[in-house]
Protein backbone atom coordinates (compact mmCIF):
# COMPACT_ATOMS: atom_id res chain seq x y z
CA UNK A 1 0.00 0.00 0.00
CA UNK A 2 0.98 3.23 -0.49
CA UNK A 3 1.54 6.08 2.25
CA UNK A 4 -2.04 8.16 0.74
CA UNK A 5 -3.81 4.40 1.08
CA UNK A 6 -2.45 3.81 4.00
CA UNK A 7 -3.59 7.57 4.86
CA UNK A 8 -7.19 6.88 3.78
CA UNK A 9 -7.75 3.84 5.40
CA UNK A 10 -6.89 5.51 8.82
CA UNK A 11 -8.95 8.43 8.34
CA UNK A 12 -11.81 6.16 7.01
CA UNK A 13 -11.39 3.81 10.24
CA UNK A 14 -11.46 6.88 12.27
CA UNK A 15 -14.28 8.63 11.04
CA UNK A 16 -16.29 5.17 11.18
CA UNK A 17 -15.28 4.55 15.12
CA UNK A 18 -16.55 7.69 15.58
CA UNK A 19 -19.66 7.36 13.56
CA UNK A 20 -19.95 4.58 15.88
CA UNK A 21 -19.72 6.11 19.14
CA UNK A 22 -22.50 8.71 17.78
CA UNK A 23 -25.06 5.61 17.39
CA UNK A 24 -24.68 4.36 20.76
CA UNK A 25 -24.51 7.71 22.43
CA UNK A 26 -28.01 8.46 20.19
CA UNK A 27 -28.91 4.56 21.75
CA UNK A 28 -28.41 6.06 25.10
CA UNK A 29 -30.49 8.93 25.03
CA UNK A 30 -33.28 7.29 23.56
CA UNK A 31 -33.20 5.06 26.87
CA UNK A 32 -35.55 2.03 25.51
CA UNK A 33 -35.06 0.27 29.11
CA UNK A 34 -37.33 3.32 30.04
CA UNK A 35 -41.13 3.49 29.35
CA UNK A 36 -40.65 7.60 28.88
CA UNK A 37 -39.90 10.07 30.70
CA UNK A 38 -42.26 11.57 33.09
CA UNK A 39 -44.35 14.97 31.58
CA UNK A 40 -43.57 18.10 33.24
CA UNK A 41 -46.67 20.01 34.70
CA UNK A 42 -47.26 23.52 32.26
CA UNK A 43 -49.07 26.46 33.75
CA UNK A 44 -52.74 27.04 31.42
CA UNK A 45 -52.19 29.91 29.64
CA UNK A 46 -53.90 33.25 30.44
CA UNK A 47 -55.45 35.61 28.58
CA UNK A 48 -52.66 37.67 29.67
CA UNK A 49 -50.08 35.54 28.13
CA UNK A 50 -51.38 34.39 25.89
CA UNK A 51 -52.04 38.83 24.26
CA UNK A 52 -48.24 39.05 25.21
CA UNK A 53 -47.47 36.52 22.98
CA UNK A 54 -49.21 37.81 20.08
CA UNK A 55 -47.63 41.32 20.60
CA UNK A 56 -44.62 39.67 20.22
CA UNK A 57 -45.57 37.64 17.37
CA UNK A 58 -46.91 41.27 15.43
CA UNK A 59 -43.68 42.77 16.22
CA UNK A 60 -42.29 39.95 14.71
CA UNK A 61 -43.72 40.24 11.79
CA UNK A 62 -43.16 44.71 10.92
CA UNK A 63 -39.43 43.51 12.18
CA UNK A 64 -36.97 44.74 9.38
CA UNK A 65 -33.70 44.85 10.93
CA UNK A 66 -31.70 41.76 11.39
CA UNK A 67 -31.17 42.79 14.89
CA UNK A 68 -35.17 43.89 15.63
CA UNK A 69 -35.63 40.03 14.16
CA UNK A 70 -33.55 38.55 16.51
CA UNK A 71 -34.62 40.18 19.06
CA UNK A 72 -38.52 39.62 18.81
CA UNK A 73 -38.09 36.04 17.76
CA UNK A 74 -36.04 35.36 21.26
CA UNK A 75 -39.14 37.18 22.71
CA UNK A 76 -41.53 34.77 21.40
CA UNK A 77 -39.04 32.10 22.56
CA UNK A 78 -39.39 33.47 26.30
CA UNK A 79 -43.31 33.74 26.05
CA UNK A 80 -44.19 30.88 23.80
CA UNK A 81 -45.46 28.83 26.87
CA UNK A 82 -48.07 31.19 27.72
CA UNK A 83 -49.87 31.28 24.25
CA UNK A 84 -52.42 28.67 23.49
CA UNK A 85 -52.10 26.00 20.39
CA UNK A 86 -53.74 28.72 17.72
CA UNK A 87 -51.25 31.75 18.76
CA UNK A 88 -47.72 29.57 19.26
CA UNK A 89 -48.56 28.08 15.83
CA UNK A 90 -48.74 31.39 14.20
CA UNK A 91 -45.75 32.44 16.50
CA UNK A 92 -43.20 29.75 15.10
CA UNK A 93 -44.64 29.99 11.66
CA UNK A 94 -44.05 34.10 11.68
CA UNK A 95 -40.66 33.53 13.27
CA UNK A 96 -39.73 30.84 10.43
CA UNK A 97 -39.98 34.18 8.42
CA UNK A 98 -36.44 35.10 9.51
CA UNK A 99 -34.86 32.39 7.69
CA UNK A 100 -35.58 34.55 5.00
CA UNK A 101 -32.87 37.02 5.35
CA UNK A 102 -29.91 37.66 3.58
CA UNK A 103 -27.53 37.55 6.64
CA UNK A 104 -26.51 33.78 7.33
CA UNK A 105 -25.67 34.49 10.78
CA UNK A 106 -28.84 35.93 11.32
CA UNK A 107 -30.19 32.63 9.83
CA UNK A 108 -28.48 30.70 12.17
CA UNK A 109 -29.35 32.05 15.11
CA UNK A 110 -33.38 31.99 14.01
CA UNK A 111 -33.05 27.93 13.34
CA UNK A 112 -31.18 27.81 16.94
CA UNK A 113 -34.27 29.35 18.15
CA UNK A 114 -36.93 27.44 16.13
CA UNK A 115 -34.90 24.72 17.93
CA UNK A 116 -36.39 25.35 21.19
CA UNK A 117 -40.06 26.07 20.25
CA UNK A 118 -42.56 23.22 19.08
CA UNK A 119 -43.30 20.16 16.83
CA UNK A 120 -44.59 23.00 13.99
CA UNK A 121 -40.92 24.42 14.16
CA UNK A 122 -40.11 20.95 12.28
CA UNK A 123 -41.49 21.46 8.58
CA UNK A 124 -39.92 24.90 8.53
CA UNK A 125 -36.68 23.38 9.57
CA UNK A 126 -36.24 20.81 7.56
CA UNK A 127 -37.35 22.82 4.59
CA UNK A 128 -34.52 24.62 5.15
CA UNK A 129 -32.38 21.71 5.46
CA UNK A 130 -33.23 20.98 1.92
CA UNK A 131 -32.66 24.04 0.66
CA UNK A 132 -29.18 24.19 2.23
CA UNK A 133 -27.67 21.22 0.23
CA UNK A 134 -24.12 23.05 -0.24
CA UNK A 135 -23.53 24.46 2.91
CA UNK A 136 -22.95 21.50 5.49
CA UNK A 137 -22.24 23.42 8.17
CA UNK A 138 -26.04 25.38 8.03
CA UNK A 139 -27.44 21.63 7.12
CA UNK A 140 -26.58 20.38 10.44
CA UNK A 141 -27.68 22.98 12.58
CA UNK A 142 -31.29 22.41 11.03
CA UNK A 143 -30.74 18.96 11.52
CA UNK A 144 -29.85 19.74 15.24
CA UNK A 145 -32.27 21.72 15.91
CA UNK A 146 -35.31 19.78 14.06
CA UNK A 147 -34.13 16.95 16.55
CA UNK A 148 -34.41 19.47 19.67
CA UNK A 149 -38.03 20.02 18.74
CA UNK A 150 -38.75 16.22 18.74
CA UNK A 151 -41.53 16.06 16.16
CA UNK A 152 -43.06 12.36 16.10
CA UNK A 153 -43.93 13.03 12.40
CA UNK A 154 -40.58 14.34 11.84
CA UNK A 155 -38.01 11.71 12.75
CA UNK A 156 -38.17 9.41 9.49
CA UNK A 157 -37.05 12.88 7.35
CA UNK A 158 -34.13 13.31 9.75
CA UNK A 159 -33.09 9.77 9.38
CA UNK A 160 -33.26 10.27 5.83
CA UNK A 161 -30.22 12.23 6.14
CA UNK A 162 -28.33 8.70 7.12
CA UNK A 163 -27.97 7.97 3.61
CA UNK A 164 -25.76 11.28 3.15
CA UNK A 165 -22.39 11.39 1.54
CA UNK A 166 -20.89 13.77 4.26
CA UNK A 167 -20.16 11.92 7.51
CA UNK A 168 -20.91 14.87 9.41
CA UNK A 169 -24.56 15.39 8.68
CA UNK A 170 -25.02 11.48 9.38
CA UNK A 171 -23.19 12.20 12.45
CA UNK A 172 -25.51 14.68 13.26
CA UNK A 173 -28.93 13.01 12.09
CA UNK A 174 -27.64 10.63 14.49
CA UNK A 175 -27.69 12.47 17.28
CA UNK A 176 -30.29 14.25 16.38
CA UNK A 177 -32.16 11.14 17.18
CA UNK A 178 -31.15 11.08 21.02
CA UNK A 179 -33.83 13.82 21.54
CA UNK A 180 -36.56 11.55 21.00
CA UNK A 181 -36.05 9.63 24.02
CA UNK A 182 -39.34 10.74 25.72
CA UNK A 183 -41.23 9.22 22.28
CA UNK A 184 -43.36 6.10 22.67
CA UNK A 185 -41.67 2.59 22.68
CA UNK A 186 -42.90 1.71 19.21
CA UNK A 187 -41.45 4.96 17.75
CA UNK A 188 -37.98 4.39 19.83
CA UNK A 189 -37.74 1.05 18.67
CA UNK A 190 -37.97 2.27 15.27
CA UNK A 191 -35.63 5.13 15.39
CA UNK A 192 -33.20 2.19 17.22
CA UNK A 193 -33.82 -0.07 13.89
CA UNK A 194 -32.64 2.59 11.72
CA UNK A 195 -29.60 3.13 13.70
CA UNK A 196 -28.56 0.11 14.13
CA UNK A 197 -28.47 -0.46 10.05
CA UNK A 198 -26.37 2.59 9.83
CA UNK A 199 -24.05 0.72 12.91
CA UNK A 200 -23.84 -2.93 10.82
CA UNK A 201 -23.10 -0.31 7.27
CA UNK A 202 -20.42 1.49 9.45
CA UNK A 203 -18.96 -1.60 10.81
CA UNK A 204 -18.90 -3.27 7.66
CA UNK A 205 -16.95 -0.90 5.71
CA UNK A 206 -14.45 -0.50 8.24
CA UNK A 207 -13.80 -4.43 8.86
CA UNK A 208 -13.26 -4.35 4.96
CA UNK A 209 -10.71 -1.64 5.29
CA UNK A 210 -8.69 -3.39 7.58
Amino acid sequence: QTMIEETAMTVHNRISFFLMLFVFGAFAGLGLAQEGGEEKKQDEPTEETIEALKESTAAMAKARSDTDIIYFAKQIVERLKGGDERSQEKAIDTMAKGLKVKSEDTKKVIVELLGKTGHRASKHLLAEAKRSKKDVSYLCDCLKAAGNVHDPKAWKDILGYLNHKDNVVISTAIVAMGSYADEETKVRQEIVKELLKTYNSVASAANKSN
